[in-house]
């Protein structure tokens, strides 16, 4: 698993593993982890997992569509078909790595992958359940699609989206999707009138693009030392 942008693996404290990467083209010797060092899957699930829960109490599974910004090694797409049982409509994921997507996608499709599946038994350890990794491949390869670069191709997403994962890298590597008017005009075009958003990140450009939109935000402590996540609701 290697490309222009891959520094390294890392395991976390709770044992799951999470990547290094660099990306910031005015500080070459910048880089960022993908996941706070306590723990990428502990992380997730708190993060996200809170969302998806929230989501299941009022949307019809079937019917929910989920986007995920970020793809990363695929934690909360895998997440949300944990969580789901597989009884979801659709997720859309964006990655600007291509090799981040070539390598989750030959996962999804059977092939071997040593920390994808690392990512998938952590997750499946700590939820504490018992399940069909292959299963879940599945599920995720013919339920996903995954687009190269948000800002090219937002205007090919077929539908709203019911729950939203905001796990952008931050404004350190790309500033642009951090910005309020930028944040302002995603959430407006993507979000459905019953709406679910999660990051784990609390910014004030972040706060008043979710207000502007109609979301009512929740005070929720960050994961481990960090002060504040995001968790919005909109219905």
């Amino acid at each position: 698993m290697q490309n222009n942008r891959l520094k390294l693996i890392e395991t976390t404290q709770d044992g799951s593993p999470t990547l290094r990467m660099d990306g910031n083209p005015d500080n070459l010797a910048y880089t960022e982890q993908m996941h706070y060092s306590t723990g990428a899957a502990s992380e997730t699930i708190y993060v996200y997992g809170e969302a998806i829960k929230k989501a299941q109490a009022f949307l019809k599974p079937s019917e929910t569509h989920y986007l995920v910004v970020g793809l990363g090694l695929g934690y909360i797409e895998i997440l949300i078909d944990l969580l789901t049982s597989g009884d979801f409509k659709q997720i859309v994921s964006f990655e600007k790595d291509e090799g981040l997507i070539e390598n989750f996608s030959s996962w999804c499709a059977l092939k071997k992958s040593d920390v994808h599946d690392h990512v998938i038994n952590s997750l499946i350890d700590q939820l504490k359940i018992n399940i069909s990794i292959e299963k879940v491949k599945t599920q995720l390869k013919n339920k996903l699609q995954i687009y190269p670069a948000l800002q090219q191709a937002q205007n090919v997403m077929p539908n709203k989206f019911n729950v939203i994962c905001y796990d952008a890298f931050s404004s350190k590597m790309d500033s642009k999707l951090w910005e309020f008017h930028f944040l302002d005009q995603f959430i407006k075009e993507h979000s459905a009138p019953i709406c679910v958003f999660a990051s784990y990140s609390k910014t004030g450009a972040l706060n008043r693009a979710l207000k502007q939109n109609g979301f009512k935000l929740f005070l929720r402590k960050g994961f481990s030392t960090k002060r504040e996540c995001t968790l919005a609701i909109k219905a």
